[in-house]
């Protein structure tokens, strides 16, 4: 009786079923030797001919191909197990991340209360959204990423929802634009902990299947934050506003917009302990010996000269496309309220429709996408996939700040919240190749990135785009269309760089890994 084929076995085990015409196919091709087939079944095995039997060199060949080829392409179970513990440490790093942008967006939502207290202009206001937060943000990431992979997440995320709470409540105390300045960057200073922590704790703790979509669960909180920021912010400060501002225990009289920092400061300290709830994975010893110490030196080393252009390209593409979520996170509200005089109110059920729910919609459906391509086999599928839609979203970006109607522009916001702006689950590309023990800084690298360009670089840029260029507030819609049709389309091309690269990476992976099982 001859022997299964391999892709009968791989059939069995997947439990997937071949078409019929595709089975008679197969049957009706002779068996060749190392002949390429679709890489789900992989090169058909050397059998036994009329000529004597198989060389040995032969057969070693076709095994270790297979084992590549297994490694890299070969179908997944579309449910994998996912121990308890994962989803709990990501439920919490969901809540931490909430309560990070939350603390970070109130200021876009006060920019008028603020602007008007503290005799500020565009520009400045952008200096404060922007560099100020920044500066120790992406900085003071990388050492922080660095402490990361080596001590406790639990504690560093702690110390981090402690930091960050506590500045926020100092914003709220704030007088001059000097104050507000120094609170914003310890503000950045404490939240640079939680981006290294969860992309190090979510690659340890989920599958390589699952992780598009863990990342894109993770990055809903971004939306959830934004829409407490916006919907509840809103609402907060119209009521403060209505009373004259709050008078609070050993502080004296906060007005509206300090009252909100301070609340949201202190709902922070709150949960900070839930930090030592989370899982937390052994990171590496850090009592090394001056020898291990070097040879750490030399694999981060290694993996630069590696895999440089690729990190390069990731970090350079996720920082400019965010530019373009940052662009609508920052100044949304200033346009609504400039060009249709909308209340804050409705500002904040706006940008809670579009950054809130769109957004989450977009991040889990985009990273359940980008899983099932990857056990289809497709290597490149968080560039590929985005690569493509962040064309398509720009015209609907355009439109969306340029039109002069109400309605129909924020139902294009929400829109290109779903299309262009949930980049997520992009992030988990470099999960798939980088290192356990070097995912917290390879993570710090794209958010040093991200951090500069995206959230230093954008709120200044258009404000002073709109104090130099345009010299009226009111088009601050042109402004932020000009800026995401510009970025989308480096960051899009940047993406296309990265593609070849990204699929080189993964399937070097899977060769090494099938040698050392070999």
């Amino acid at each position: 009786m001859p022997r299964p084929t391999l892709a009968a076995e791989w059939l069995s085990q997947s439990g997937a079923e071949p078409s019929p015409r595709g089975a008679r196919r197969r049957a009706l091709m002779p068996e060749c030797p190392l002949r390429p087939r679709n890489p789900h079944f992989g090169p058909a095995r050397p059998t036994c001919s009329v000529r004597g039997s198989v060389n040995v060199r032969q057969e070693e060949t076709w095994k270790a191909c297979m084992a590549t080829l297994q490694a890299v392409s070969a179908p997944t179970p579309l449910r994998e197990r996912v121990a308890s513990a994962a989803w709990r440490t990501l439920a919490i790093l969901v809540l931490f991340y909430l309560l990070s942008l939350l603390d970070r967006q109130l200021l876009s939502m006060l920019i008028q209360p603020i602007k008007a207290d503290l005799h500020l202009d565009d520009t400045e206001i952008g200096f404060l959204q922007g560099i100020a937060f920044v500066l120790f943000y992406s900085v003071m990431g990388l050492l922080l990423a660095w402490a990361v992979d080596r001590y406790s997440r639990q504690v560093m995320v702690c110390i981090g929802v402690v930091v960050w709470s506590l500045s926020t409540v100092a914003c709220g105390l704030a007088r001059s634009f000097g104050d507000l300045f120094g609170a914003r960057l310890m503000v950045g200073f404490g939240e640079a902990v939680v981006g290294p922590a969860a992309s190090s704790l979510i690659g340890g703790l989920f599958p390589r299947s699952r992780l598009a979509l863990a990342t894109g669960i993770y990055y809903t909180a971004s939306g959830a934050g934004s829409l407490i920021a916006f919907s509840v912010g809103g609402w907060l400060t119209d009521q403060f506003t209505a009373r004259g501002g709050l008078d609070f225990p050993a502080v004296g009289h906060l007005k509206p917009w300090q009252a909100v920092f301070v609340l949201a400061g202190l709902a922070g300290l709150v949960f900070a302990p839930v930090a030592f709830a989370m899982a937390n994975p052994k990171p590496p010893p850090p009592g090394q010996t001056p020898a291990q110490a070097a040879a750490g030196r030399e694999r981060l080393i290694d993996f630069v000269r590696r895999r440089g252009a690729l990190v390069a390209c990731h970090a350079l593409a996720f920082g400019i496309l965010n530019m373009c979520c940052y662009a609508a996170i920052a100044w949304t509200p200033a346009y609504l309220i400039r060009t249709f005089h909308t209340p804050l109110s409705t500002v904040g059920v706006v940008m809670g429709a579009s950054y809130g729910v769109s957004c989450a919609i977009g991040q889990l459906l985009w990273g359940y996408v980008i899983d099932r391509m990857i056990r289809r086999g497709i290597t490149d599928a968080h560039y590929r996939l985005f690569s493509i839609l962040v064309p398509i979203g720009i015209p609907f970006a355009v439109a969306a700040y340029t039109i002069p109607d109400f309605t129909i522009g924020a139902f294009l916001i929400c829109l290109i919240w779903i299309i262009m702006l949930p980049q997520g689950p992009m992030q988990s590309a470099m999960l798939l190749c980088t290192p356990a023990h070097l995912r917290g800084r390879v993570s710090a690298a794209a958010g040093l990135a991200s951090g500069i360009l995206a959230i230093g670089l954008t709120p200044f840029l258009i404000g002073a785009m709109n104090d130099h260029v345009f010299h009226d507030e009111t088009k601050v819609g042109w402004s932020i269309a000009i800026f995401m049709a510009v970025f989308g389309l480096i960051g899009t091309g940047i993406l296309l760089i990265a593609r070849p690269l990204l699929s080189r990476a993964v399937r070097e992976d899977a060769e090494q890994a099938a040698a050392e099982a070999a």
